[in-house]
């Protein structure tokens, strides 16, 4: 029986579960698990995380808006930013005593404005959960968000996520290790996220963005380019790569790939 007060929450509705669970696999997994939380709890962006060896890679991202800005936030949040996320500590935390950790937080209680300013401002991000799972690959974790314009998630959706945690962490889970098995019999320089996902699950001796300008020379960008996508000047893009080089005991982009496939062939 429920307490005085509680709230039972309900449980995914068959046919929006059907149609995940034929996406797990495939890149449509995002959109679907969007389109199932937004039934469920009233989600409008949802992310699918992975932690391994500290580093992060993002499995899949969803949103009822526009992709592009949502699609920004996820990306920087994921090469970096998830580090000083308290919300990510918390629930990593309980994992140390219980099997999956849930929690969830008001934005206007977070502390470091410049988190908040980077990760949840631009999309006007007002309410977050999050749920996290541990297996041998790493960390995964599920984040549900909603915005000023909709308002926080009421009892009876956060009620409704609670009640499915084990449900979606066991999907997302699923999802992110057939991914893995595609990943080992693709192309190995196909998919940006891929290559900067296999530099960093296997504890290279490149620091963050050394590793960043390295996956983008692999996969064929040029140094303005890459300028462009991280944000920085060409000078800095040609100062990662000497320092990666270094580190890597290497001299060209010949002797990168070289180093990459060996690698690669490692992992998989």
């Amino acid at each position: 029986m429920l307490a005085a007060g509680q709230v039972a929450g309900r449980e995914i509705a068959p046919q929006f579960l059907a149609a995940l669970i034929e996406a797990i696999g495939d890149e449509t997994f995002g959109a679907r698990l969007l389109h199932c939380l937004n039934d469920l709890c009233g989600a409008e962006h949802c992310a699918v995380l992975h932690v391994s060896f500290d580093e992060m890679a993002g499995l899949a991202f969803a949103s009822v808006r526009p992709i592009g800005r949502g699609q920004r936030q996820f990306a920087s949040y994921t090469n970096g930013w998830w580090r000083r996320d308290p919300m990510m500590r918390a629930a990593t935390a309980q994992l140390d005593r219980q099997s999956t950790g849930v929690v969830r937080c008001h934005i206007s209680d977070v502390r470091d404005a410049s988190f908040v300013e980077q990760v949840y401002e631009p999309t006007r991000i007002c309410d977050r959960v999050l749920l996290c799972s541990r297996n041998e690959s790493g960390v995964f974790g599920l984040s549900l968000l909603r915005s000023h314009e909709v308002g926080q998630f009421t009892a009876n959706a956060f009620a409704s996520i609670k009640r499915n945690v084990p449900l979606l962490l066991a999907l997302v889970e699923k999802h992110g290790a057939i991914m893995a098995r595609r990943l080992g019999s693709a192309n190995p320089l196909t998919s940006l996220p891929h290559i900067e996902q296999c530099i960093a699950s296997a504890r290279s001796p490149l620091k963050r963005r050394e590793a960043e300008v390295c996956a983008r020379l692999l996969y064929g960008v040029s140094a303005a380019g890459i300028a462009a996508d991280l944000e920085i000047g060409e000078e800095t893009v040609t100062t990662y790569r000497k320092r990666a080089y270094s580190r890597l005991g290497i001299a060209s982009r010949h002797e990168l790939l070289i180093w990459y496939l060996d690698l690669w062939h490692t992992r998989h």
